[in-house]
Order: C-alpha cells, then structure tokens, then sequence
C-alpha cells in the first residue's frame, strides 16, 4: 500500500524456488488488478512451492488491502482459454500416456473405425441385409462401452480393510509393497487408528540403506516423526482411544512437517529442510525397523488400522478434511500407498477384519 515500506537486509529468491527450474508451463494470463488484460507471460513451474496452513494465515493477517483491510480470499477464478496456448517445457504426463493405455485406445477406436468403414460400404443393402448390420451395430456398440471403461479404468478396491494387530510382540506387523518410488521431496500421510492404551505406537516405518529411520510415525502422548534419522515430536491435544483421523504433511522446500487431527491443525515443527528421502527401501505397518530386526518390540502397534494413504505432495486443507468421510472408497486415495490397492503382504497373527470404522 502506498506510504507502506520495509528494509530487508538480505534476501535468497532462489532459496524459495523449486530446485528443478527447467520443467515449467508458460502461457499468456492476466494483469493482477484491472482490466486484468490476458497480456503478460506467466511462468509455472511443475513443482509446486508450498505454504502451510500457519504460514498463509499469517500472510492474510498482516497484509493489508485498500481501506486498512486485511488481505484474505484475494485471488482470481480459475479463466477460459479464450484461444491461448499453455507451453511446457518437458513432455507432460498426458503426453507421456500415462494416464490411459493409450496403445489399446488407439487399437480399439482401429477397430470401430474399421466397423463404421464396413457398415457404410454395405448400407445399400439395408433391406436385405438387415441382421448382419445389426449385429455388427451392437459390436461397435460393445467396443464404445469396453473403450470407455477402460479409458480411465480404476484398480479394483478392497473395501472395507481394517487390519488388526491384536498383541505388542516383533513378528506382528505388514510389507507394504508399494508401486511408486519413495524418493520423496514432499509427503501427505493419512490413516484411521484405534489404538490401545499401552504406550508409543509404531504405525508405519520405512527404512533405507544406511538409514533405519529413513520415515517413520509413531502415536502416543505426542505423534513422533522421523525424517533421514531425523526426529520431531508434533504435539497434539487429543488423547482418545477411539478411531480418529491423523494426517501428517511434510515439505521439503520449507521443512516444515504438520499434524492435522480429526480436521485440527497443530503447530508446525521443522524437520530436514531441503531433504529427499532415499528409495529401494522396506515399507512396513505396525513395528519401527529396529523391532523389525528383532532389537525391540516394545513400541509395536497395537489396535486397529484403516485408510492409511501416502501422497507424494501435500494436501489441500479440504482434501486433508475429506479423509474423514464415511465414503472413503469414493474419496481421493494416496499414489504412493493406496489403502485397498497396493498389495500388504501379513506376518505374526495381524488380522483383516471388515468392522469398519463408520456404521
């Protein structure tokens, strides 16, 4: 605002940028006051830079606006193209295919293109050809439905899926084996837990080469998180034995890791800024590594588990308040562990129980 000033001594732009600048969207978007003229070129990189929920209230709390006002819901609707053009500068995932089996795609839409061919040369002999054209209008019809199911087709789901971990003992616990790489630079854990009354819980450990503790959470008095052997304690004031809903956010760019409990958001804690976390290592359910290796089982989980997800990005606020939902086979799942999807391999008397959580 006009008269507002402020001396900063020194200040590191690069630091606040992602660490690969050569991936980014370039396209022609609008002033940021009006007319807002479609004039100036924006540059969007691929990774995203990271707010928390403290740091944004924070910024709507001390930036003012015209009339002394505080700066809040201060943005812009999401615009038409109006003709324009959005440029990257690498090959995106829709390019790439990933998305859809695009080879099957283009093979069916071959066939029903070759279909239509054969049915227009014979349609002149619709009167007496009236049964073979109709058959092969109802195989067209059968290659759109099976193309359209499969265009975007979803794994199957088990649902519901609560594992059980009846007793604390070091052959109790679940390989996850997950499909995505764990060379994470940014996180989002979510998961449903009833636990007992008996102290640390384990809840879920992956260890690398070198590292035990390369990611780890445990439930007690406070939630534990250990990041590269690194540790943080996310303090909570929820101390209920009844299923409840935990997330945990954590961003490299920032460092900073969050606790989210049945919706609440908790302080931030800093924890291995600027850290990616290593892959190729074992992902387990219910037991840290070193009770896995038979040091101690003291901290196993022990209760009941559903819904846990990984992310390999952190969640909006309303995507963190959805994970609560009763309808979870319909809401967003994890794309690094998707609970119901990625295979869980069981040991040591961990049952599967389908007494869900919600009636």
């Amino acid at each position: 605002m006009q008269g507002q000033s402020m001396n900063i001594s020194s200040l590191n732009v690069r630091s606040m940028l992602p660490k690969n600048l050569n991936n980014f969207f370039r396209y022609k978007g609008s002033l940021t006051n009006p007319p807002c003229y479609e004039s100036v070129l924006w540059t969007v990189f691929e990774t995203p830079i990271t707010l928390s929920h403290n740091q944004i209230k924070k910024m709507e709390s001390t930036l003012m606006a015209m009339n002394n006002n505080t700066m809040w819901d201060n943005y812009r609707m999401s615009q038409p193209l109006n003709g324009r053009v959005v440029e990257s500068s690498f090959k995106t995932h829709q390019e790439k295919g990933t998305l859809c089996c695009q080879e099957e795609i283009e093979s069916k839409l071959m066939k029903i293109e070759g279909l239509i061919t054969t049915f227009g040369k014979h349609a002149h002999l619709v009167f007496s050809h009236q049964e073979a054209i109709e058959s092969k209008l109802l195989k067209i019809e059968s290659l759109i439905t099976t193309f359209g199911k499969h265009t975007l087709s979803e794994p199957k789901v088990l649902f519901p899926l609560v594992l059980q971990f009846p007793k604390r003992n070091s052959e109790s616990y679940a390989v996850a084996h997950l499909a995505h790489p764990m060379d994470l630079h940014s996180f989002t854990i979510c998961m449903h837990l009833r636990t007992r009354p008996v102290g640390v819980h384990s809840v879920l450990s992956y260890s690398s080469r070198g590292n035990d503790n390369e990611l780890m959470i445990t439930i007690g008095y406070q939630v534990g998180l250990w990041i590269g052997n690194q540790f943080v304690n996310l303090p909570h004031n929820f101390h209920s034995h009844e299923w409840a809903n935990y997330c945990i956010t954590w961003s490299s760019h920032s460092g900073w890791a969050e606790l989210v409990i049945n919706g609440m958001f908790g302080q931030e804690q800093y924890l291995q800024g600027g850290y990616t976390l290593k892959p190729s290592g074992v992902f387990i359910l219910g037991k840290d590594q070193d009770g896995f290796l038979g040091i101690s089982d003291t901290d196993a989980f022990v209760g009941q588990m559903t819904d846990l997800n990984v992310w390999d990005y952190v969640l909006t606020t309303a995507e963190i308040k959805e994970q609560r939902s009763c309808h979870t086979n319909k809401s967003l799942r994890g794309n690094v562990l998707s609970w119901g999807v990625t295979h869980l391999t069981l040991f040591g008397g961990v049952q599967l129980e389908t007494d869900y959580r919600c009636p």
